[in-house]
């Protein structure tokens, strides 16, 4: 990745392609979460979980009616080979039409919440592997980034792309970050265009790319609620569970890979707004946010 980052350099490419590289990375986040986060998605799994617990209801009532039906031949002594019409008479409260009903019924039930949780936790599982490849592929191109300076110019890659105009889709993480880097105020970038921008010991991708996705998914989970007049809170109330630990267990596990990287010798500000930004999410996600609005 050092060695084609150099190749951008010299070709004055270097902060596009990073850009590129960053909005790929979001994009694909973004899918994780239409994939989970949407009308359809939870529908899906419902769907999925009724067929897969008729199916186990109907064997385990089947199943039932043998082994009652063993149990009272047995317990008759009743062979039942030699007795058929025995055999019957003593099975006949397991044949009853509307005792295999409520057996169906109770078995049913209990099934499709087990499968229907399974379906919730595969899924939440799922979106949280995406986020976190999208994510620590931003996170190793700042690591690199900031750990490379062109051997002639001695200009340090990170500080090469952070000069350069932040794309429009992150707008929002972007005044985000200059809100908290210039507590709260806006503040004029000094070169007389009244543009604020992220000083460069504050400038970080990673930060950048995980406060917009954390906004989009929030502003996602916010929709799904009001979807068709609030018809699938509870739907989204359940799913909650998994997606919790699904992305505290992500946010966790990057945090340990940032933590092993190291911040690539650059200034030590950017890094701790990165961590800052990451603490954050750990612990009011978006995610939180979203059910909670």
């Amino acid at each position: 990745l050092g060695a084609t980052l150099q190749v951008y350099f010299h070709l004055g490419e270097l902060p596009d392609a990073s850009w590129r590289a960053v909005s790929a990375a979001l994009a694909a986040a973004e899918r994780a979460g239409s994939g989970l986060f949407h009308p359809a998605a939870l529908g899906r799994m419902r769907d999925a979980a009724a067929a897969e617990a008729k199916g186990l209801a109907e064997a385990e009532v089947s199943s039932s009616r043998g082994k009652d039906g063993n149990k009272a031949r047995r317990s008759l002594g009743v062979d039942a080979d030699k007795n058929k019409g025995g055999a019957d008479s003593a099975g006949s409260g397991s044949n009853n039409p509307r005792q295999r009903k409520k057996q169906y019924e109770a078995a049913y039930e209990r099934l499709y919440r087990r499968k229907l949780r399974e379906k919730r936790a595969s899924a939440a599982s799922k979106w949280s592997a995406s986020v976190m490849d999208a994510s620590s592929r931003v996170w190793n191109l700042h690591r690199v980034l900031a750990g490379r300076n062109d051997p002639v110019t001695r200009r340090n890659f990170l500080g090469v792309v952070g000069r350069s105009a932040v794309p429009r889709e992150f707008a929002g993480a972007e005044e985000r970050l200059l809100e908290l880097q210039n507590g709260g105020a806006n503040a004029d970038d000094g070169d007389g265009n009244g543009r604020a921008r992220l000083n460069g010991a504050n400038f970080s991708l990673f930060s950048l790319f995980w406060v917009q996705m954390s906004a989009g998914l929030g502003g996602r989970i916010g929709r799904l609620l009001r979807y068709d007049g609030g018809s699938l809170e509870p739907d989204v109330a359940a799913l909650y569970p998994a997606v919790r630990s699904a992305s505290l267990a992500m946010v966790s596990e990057l945090y340990d890979v940032m933590q092993m990287g190291g911040g690539g010798g650059r200034s030590s500000s950017g890094d701790a707004m990165m961590m800052t930004s990451v603490h954050h999410v750990a612990a009011s996600s978006s995610l939180v946010s979203g059910y909670s609005s």
